[in-house]
């Protein structure tokens, strides 16, 4: 279901054209604005590990984060929120 509303919200929310590089990545498991999304056609091998892909890619976001995220009391905190560029 969240891809499928993520392709629903990229029909009503167009990207920007600074988005490119990661609508690239995204038209590679199917999720390409303006159409709907076909989980028949999504590799079920890869919707079983796509959590574990998830969890792995915050920890090294945390270890190279070159101190932009600080673990206090094992929650990771940031000040740098609201900067996110595309």
């Amino acid at each position: 279901e969240y891809f499928t509303l993520l392709a629903e919200l990229l029909k009503r929310n167009p990207p920007y054209e600074a988005d490119a590089p990661m609508l690239e990545k995204l038209a590679e498991i199917g999720i390409v604005p303006g159409q709907d999304f076909d989980k028949s056609k999504f590799d079920p091998a890869f919707a079983k590990r796509l959590p574990q892909i998830g969890f792995a890619k915050i920890m090294l976001h945390f270890k190279f984060s070159d101190g932009d995220i600080k673990d206090i009391d094992g929650w990771g905190f940031t000040t740098k929120t609201g900067i996110y560029g595309t």
